[in-house]
């Protein structure tokens, strides 16, 4: 909220450890949206909403295989 009607863009992201809920769950992607950005907007100016945190290059190929579906639910 500190950055509230400042005109200053904000990016938002879901941490690695939400990818898995995203990706299988739209409903969580949906309170994930409702939780984190519906409250914040259109008062602050969220220009991106990231999913994850250098998943591709984490070796952890789970991670990989479900960040698209997680993105996908989360637009």
């Amino acid at each position: 909220k500190a950055l509230a009607n400042s005109g200053i863009g904000i990016v938002i992201g879901a941490a690695n450890g939400d990818i898995p809920s995203l990706a299988s769950d739209p409903n969580a992607a949906a309170q994930w949206v409702n939780t984190n950005v519906l409250p914040y907007y259109p008062a602050s100016n969220i220009t991106l909403i990231t999913v994850g945190n250098e998943v591709l290059t984490s070796g952890d190929q789970g991670l990989v295989s479900q960040l698209v579906p997680a993105i996908r639910n989360v637009q």
